[in-house]
């Protein structure tokens, strides 16, 4: 595909209107396209301007991917979140990690949830993103809920599965939202579980009432929080059968609880 003028390209095959992938930096080449497949090779840095459906992504070391300021980027393939990692172990950021990306590779491009704690400031991506009028799917990251039924209230039967790092199932600020029969697995790590960077569940803010019944909730890695309730949010916590600090880490955790 040959090098458009103001060095922009647009993939065809894409999801909804498309995608411009729009070169950053000093980079000299464009991606390699072909259909929907694309590569970004080492040294490249590519902003990723839409949401984009792929057959295939390959990202080689030194590579980059990166979303607009004041959006951020998230890569699931199959419905699954993965392959993003944070920049340092310090870090508050994730980025794409080199390799190659076969299947239904969707690059969801949304609003940023940056959530400050103390002196950091986290940039949330979370597969469902709920306010007081409803889920915001601006801030969602669509691909990655699979099956059951979602309104703009109730999530009932839906999956979710993670196996990036610092990815959050859902998150609730000052909204009324009621989880039934989740079941949500996340794999490697998070990052802050007093902000809840990475957790499954996030109730945040007074206004917030969650309900969460019969869940089913696994996590696997360092600061992979189940359930957190942060500024007075009113969110379902675990039955006193299975208190949270005796819970085998790593071991489903199953809910069935309102919030008062």
């Amino acid at each position: 595909m040959t090098l458009m003028t103001r060095r922009s390209l647009l993939i065809a095959g894409t999801a909804t209107a498309g995608a411009l992938l729009v070169p950053v930096g000093s980079a000299q080449a464009a991606p390699v396209t072909s259909g929907r497949q694309l590569t970004v090779g080492s040294g490249e840095t590519y902003e990723v301007a839409a949401t984009t459906r792929l057959k295939r992504l390959t990202v080689a070391d030194g590579g980059t991917l990166t979303a607009p300021g004041g959006y951020g980027l998230t890569l699931t393939v199959d419905g699954v979140e993965t392959g993003q990692k944070l920049t340092a172990t310090g870090g508050m950021a994730t980025v794409v990690r080199p390799g190659t990306y076969r299947g239904d590779v969707v690059l969801t491009v949304a609003a940023a949830n940056d959530i400050t704690y103390e002196t950091l400031t986290f940039p949330f991506r979370q597969a469902l993103y709920v306010d007081a009028g409803g889920v915001v799917r601006e801030r969602s990251v669509p691909a990655a809920v699979q099956g059951g039924k979602l309104t703009g209230t109730l999530a009932r039967d839906v999956s979710i599965t993670s196996t990036g790092e610092c990815f959050d199932g859902l998150f609730v600020q000052d909204g009324t939202y009621t989880l039934q029969r989740p079941v949500i697995s996340l794999t490697r790590n998070g990052r802050c579980d007093f902000a809840g960077y990475g957790a499954a569940v996030v109730g945040d803010g007074s206004a917030t009432t969650l309900v969460v019944e019969g869940a089913r909730i696994s996590t696997k890695g360092v600061v992979r929080t189940a359930v957190i309730s942060n500024d007075g949010a009113g969110t379902a916590g675990p039955p006193t059968s299975a208190p949270r600090s005796s819970r085998r880490p790593g071991a489903p955790c199953r809910w069935r609880a309102a919030a008062g």
